[in-house]
């Protein structure tokens, strides 16, 4: 009997299908920098934590829903993403996620790839539960088109893994549907996901962190709301919006340091 309180994954109904739009993904993965608006609330959760949050897409609201618009309900809860933009001068952006002026843009400046140079291979992916509570850790792999082998390894291997890949949004008011058909049932086409944004919010210049749960064999579990993926501080910096008091600028700026000298302090014994 199925627990009506789990979610089902099964590894026969995800798809990956190859060289599925290319160019956005090699394009997402050339740049060298990316920026993150945010209040200083979530600022702070990330500096805690040390990691970038990715949402469950079946949790997006509202003006929100366009995250899912091209995934079928079935498979809402396998898919999870955050949003990265090239575009740092952006008043929408600094309005609409910076706390209109009293957050931050946090500037992530790298050498080679966001999601190889940026994640913390050497910790796991946090998973929390609808009621807030940690569930699991996971383990997980960046996948990249440019460099095709798994590049976060080594890495645990877990039932799921967490499959993080980077790609720019296209605008467009047509969603391609990201499910397809096997044996007259529907599939996860892994490679579309959440890759489709109304052409509204061109101004975002958009670039999805996709985190998809993946399985080598069936997976019942706990339905999860949200993914902290856990980075390094070391390319990280932050542009506070003109809003922020002194005092809080000297704060996070003091809290980033001494967690960037903390890491290297831990590399170094490593």
């Amino acid at each position: 009997m199925v627990d009506a309180d789990k979610m089902f994954i099964d590894s026969h109904r995800q798809v990956i299908q190859l060289n599925y739009d290319m160019g956005s993904r090699i394009k997402a993965e050339g740049r060298n920098k990316y920026y993150h608006f945010c209040s200083l609330s979530t600022l702070d959760s990330i500096l805690e934590s040390r990691a970038i949050k990715l949402n469950n897409i079946g949790h997006f609201e509202g003006a929100d829903e366009y995250e899912r618009k091209n995934v079928e309900p079935e498979f809402w809860g396998q898919v999870f993403v955050a949003c990265l933009t090239s575009e740092p001068r952006s008043k929408e952006l600094w309005n609409d996620f910076g706390d209109n002026g009293r957050g931050v843009r946090i500037d992530f400046s790298f050498p080679s790839i966001f999601h190889t140079d940026v994640f913390d291979k050497k910790r796991l992916v946090r998973a929390f539960g609808t009621d807030g509570k940690e569930y699991v850790e996971l383990g997980f792999a960046a996948s990249t088109a440019t460099h095709p082998s798994l590049t976060c390894n080594p890495n645990r291997f877990t039932q799921p893994i967490v499959d993080i890949s980077l790609m720019d949004v296209n605008y467009t008011n047509t969603a391609k549907a990201s499910s397809i058909y096997i044996d007259d049932g529907k599939a996860l086409n892994i490679s579309s996901v959440s890759t489709d944004v109304p052409c509204a919010f061109l101004d975002e210049y958009e670039t999805r962190v996709r985190g998809i749960l993946r399985c080598t064999h069936d997976v019942y579990m706990p339905p999860i709301s949200y993914l902290l993926v856990p980075i390094n501080l070391k390319y990280m910096s932050i542009m506070f919006g003109k809003k922020v008091g002194t005092e809080d600028r000297q704060y996070y700026s003091k809290m980033l340091e001494a967690l960037k000298t903390s890491e290297e302090q831990d590399q170094t014994i490593l």
